[in-house]
């Protein structure tokens, strides 16, 4: 009768005939296993004997996936990876982990569970592309150690949001805060520094008139001069200017919004009364034509 081809062993008792569907389904199993002399065998016979034992054993699908991913981790163990060149393993240990690391101080998060509410660090995520451009832009121009390094991680990315970066609430107003310079006076900044600076944001204000709602964000990109005032203070400026008219909305986890009321009610008055003249001239009946005789 001669050998099953699963165990080797010879063919006395207990034999079973797997014809065409069994020898599809062996040899499908001794693909999975990797067995490429089984293969060749089976794919040129139409039947085989073979213990009935060995057969119920080899053609079971669960244990022949569980024998493939051993024989693979196996196979990865005996086979080292390659070993990174000096220039690759120096760029594995200089990437960022933006997603556990603030964005700004580079420290990684602390787990706050334990610690009281009121004294825990504010941890925000990055949501607006706009982001990258405007950190960009308030740190290329300053000389210090903390801009440099965050203008080095940010432009190490194309993306901020696909990297899910997330960074301290108070890191990030040393961003819109730059430290004094040296020799100058620590204290509250003079009335002229923050004029100036409030200048570009009313500037940008007033060319955007049709527009009824600014982020925070935006409007900070708009600062005129080096020295950029604190958001608290943006606000309060701007309330003071435009009064009643501005609303400004702040949001958990999110920049805050600035709103006008009035623009807002112009547009939808706009809109109501352009609406309501189309409506009057389609009533409107059209001039009567006389019949010649």
């Amino acid at each position: 009768m001669g050998d099953c081809f699963i165990c080797k062993k010879a063919l006395i008792d207990d034999i079973y005939v797997a014809k065409k569907r069994a020898v599809r389904t062996l040899l499908t199993v001794s693909e999975k296993r990797g067995h490429v002399d089984h293969q060749r065998m089976l794919e040129s016979v139409e039947y085989v004997s073979v213990h009935r034992e060995c057969y119920k054993n080899y053609a079971n699908e669960r244990l022949a996936s569980f024998v493939a991913r051993r024989t693979k981790s196996v196979s990865e163990e005996q086979e080292p990876e390659p070993e990174p060149e000096p220039e690759q393993q120096q760029q594995l240990e200089d990437r960022f982990d933006f997603k556990n690391k603030c964005l700004f101080c580079g420290v990684p998060f602390s787990d706050q569970t334990k610690t009281p509410m009121h004294r825990r660090h504010a941890i925000r995520t990055v949501r607006e592309k706009s982001m990258k451009d405007n950190v960009l832009k308030y740190l290329l121009g300053r000389n210090d150690e903390f801009a440099a390094s965050i203008v080095k991680r940010v432009c190490s990315v194309p993306d901020l949001i696909a990297v899910e970066a997330r960074y301290h609430r108070e890191c990030m107003h040393r961003v819109y805060n730059p430290l004094p310079e040296e020799g100058a006076k620590r204290g509250r900044p003079t009335g002229n520094k923050v004029d100036e600076a409030m200048e570009g944001i009313y500037s940008f204000l007033k060319e955007n008139s049709d527009e009824c709602q600014f982020s925070m964000t935006e409007l900070m990109s708009h600062v005129n001069g080096n020295f950029v005032p604190h958001i608290k203070t943006v606000k309060a400026h701007l309330e003071a200017k435009y009064g009643e008219d501005i609303l400004i909305i702040e949001k958990q986890k999110r920049d805050c919004v600035v709103c006008f009321r009035n623009t807002g009610f112009k547009i939808l008055a706009d809109k109501w009364y352009q609406e309501k003249f189309t409506e009057d001239e389609d009533l409107q009946p059209g001039p009567s034509k006389r019949k010649k005789t």
